[in-house]
């Protein structure tokens, strides 16, 4: 079984929920999105998560900002959104991923742009601004829909596509250093890897939506001194397509597919060492479908969003604890936010992250959801 050590970082108590709408349940819209068609410089399309920071909520949107390519954005309670940095091309573009925080810098990755336009790599800070720290070159990767997580002071990510065979990377980024080729999936041990990797004593652990034994995707780790193995094989009927990461609970991965399952709607799934990949509930579009954002462990219950299904066809918050059924806990109805994308972020009893489409300008919304008692 696996052993971990959790890391809890400090943050400022949030407090204030936004608005409800009849039948929608624990969800709460806190703000929307506009783009540039709207005359606003808000940001557009977030599908990224939310980290925490000094009191306020920081994130990444694909679109908007002052080049429509993607923005650096903030909500404060209280104040509402607002963009701090535009994506230019130059110093990135098309950020997919949410950023993580180091030592009061946020680090993070764009789809697109930078040198080569294969993706870049950057830092924000509200002294320094935005600043571009590496381009992807497809040689060392290329695609960077993931984020970053930090071991012994280096940053490791992930490529959906470059390296070696084309079919994605794991790189560390060292500053002084720049990019480093740490391995390259072949298709048998993976392919097109698109979440953030997940740490555990030392080890590396995650997902990739295409390849391994049958096609459907593959688990894997990562260590400097062993480098990539894999580690077991989706077959679509314990699941197809994990573009989520991994979590642990109770030593135990803990994972969501997109599709597969015994409806076709996706899964969720546990790893164990020497008992591989378990299916522990399938999606059924009434209680969501197509999880791309995964999980998040709170007092012993897994909880996600699906980007699709529920009574509005527009996503579901869920709630899966083992041994017990999945439940729904919220759905989105256009207005408070529609196709939930990102992992969801525990702060203060309540969970918070992003929509890609709804909301007024139908651009996004950020959003919250009361834990249950």
């Amino acid at each position: 079984m696996l052993a971990f050590k959790a890391i809890v970082l400090p943050f400022a108590l949030i407090a204030g929920l936004g608005a409800a709408y009849a039948g929608t349940g624990c969800i709460r819209s806190l703000a929307g999105f506009s783009d540039l068609y709207a005359g606003t410089l808000d940001g557009a399309l977030p599908y990224a998560g939310l980290t925490v920071l000094e009191g306020s909520f920081y994130g990444t949107t694909s679109g908007g900002g002052a080049h429509d390519l993607g923005a650096v954005v903030a909500y404060t309670p209280g104040q509402g959104l607002g963009v701090l940095a535009s994506f230019n091309g130059r110093n990135g573009r098309n950020p997919r991923s949410g950023l993580t925080l180091v030592n009061g810098t946020l680090y993070g990755t764009t789809v697109d742009g930078g040198a080569h336009g294969d993706g870049a790599l950057f830092a924000y800070t509200p002294a320094k601004g935005l600043r571009l720290l590496a381009s992807f070159n497809g040689r060392n990767g290329k695609w960077p829909y993931a984020g970053l997580v930090v071991m012994d002071g280096v940053l490791y990510g992930t490529t959906a596509e470059g390296g070696s065979y084309g079919y994605g990377t794991i790189y560390a980024y060292v500053p002084g250093r720049g990019l480093q080729l740490l391995a390259s999936f072949d298709g048998r041990n993976g392919r097109n890897p698109r979440s953030r990797l997940t740490l555990v004593n030392g080890t590396l652990y995650g997902t990739t939506v295409d390849g391994g034994a049958h096609g459907d995707g593959a688990l894997f780790a990562y260590t400097p001194a062993k480098g990539l193995r894999l580690l077991a094989s989706f077959n679509g009927r314990n699941g197809k397509w994990p573009y989520a990461g991994l979590v642990v609970m109770d030593d135990v991965l803990y994972g969501a597919t997109v599709e597969g399952g015994a409806h076709g709607d996706g899964t969720i799934y546990a790893y164990v060492p020497g008992q591989g990949i378990r299916l522990l509930a399938s999606f059924n579009g009434r209680n969501g479908k197509f999880p791309y954002a995964g999980l998040t462990a709170v007092d012993g219950t897994l909880y996600g969003a699906a980007f699709d299904g529920g009574s509005q066809d527009a996503g579901t918050i869920f709630a899966f604890t083992p041994g017990r059924n999945l439940r729904v806990l919220g759905v989105f109805d256009g207005r408070n936010g529609m196709g939930p994308h990102a992992r969801l972020a525990a702060v203060d009893g309540a969970l918070y992250s992003t929509t890609v489409y709804g909301g007024t300008y139908d651009a996004g919304t950020v959003f919250a959801c009361s834990l249950p008692d």
